[in-house]
């Protein structure tokens, strides 16, 4: 697929604009899925990830495949526009306190399910900042260490130490809430 990126961007540098209508084609779900994670708020959602994709387009002759793939400078420019977002509009939610997993509207419909989103949300609040993005990142968005290397600015191996760390930390708060629960009902 990188091949196909780094062809189409070629194309819309060369002023092709149905191009970057591929490109933006094949990265708006995760873009959008990122973001909404990220706010919790369905317009706002909206009105950024357009924002993020026309910075996209203005800077795509800023773009340098050797120093990362589009997916992750894709993504980086997503990750500054919510940072961003939540500079200008201090009177909103923290970004500490937002982590909204539950993407799909079929999650909704399924009882013990949203239970179990709903508790893993409260438990992904108690990661620091840098273990609940990496987790989004990879567990969420399915990314490589290498591509959340480049889109959080710091190596592969500390990305892979984070993401473990924040893990173990999930599991064992999980692990201690269905003790408590088992308990309760015994």
């Amino acid at each position: 697929m990188e091949n196909n990126d780094l062809s189409l961007i070629s194309a819309c540098q060369a002023g092709d604009a149905q191009a970057f209508g591929q490109l933006y084609d094949r990265y708006f779900k995760k873009i959008y899925s990122f973001v909404y994670y990220k706010i919790s708020h369905k317009e706002n959602t909206e009105d950024l990830v357009s924002d993020i994709f026309y910075k996209a387009l203005n800077n795509l002759s800023k773009f340098n495949s050797r120093k990362g793939s589009f997916n992750s400078w894709l993504y980086r420019i997503a990750r500054n526009t919510v940072i961003d977002y939540y500079r200008t509009n201090k009177n909103s939610q923290d970004i500490e306190t937002v982590s909204d997993l539950s993407f799909s509207t079929e999650l909704g419909d399924d009882l013990d399910r949203s239970f179990q989103i709903a508790e893993i949300e409260d438990k992904m609040k108690l990661l620091n900042d840098a273990q609940r993005e990496i987790i989004i990142l990879r567990v969420w968005q399915q990314l490589s260490y290498k591509e959340i290397s480049e889109i959080v600015g710091k190596s592969e191996a500390n990305c892979k130490m984070i993401f473990s760390r924040g893990i173990k930390e999930l599991r064992l708060s999980l692990a201690s809430l269905v003790l408590l629960f088992t308990m309760l009902i015994n």
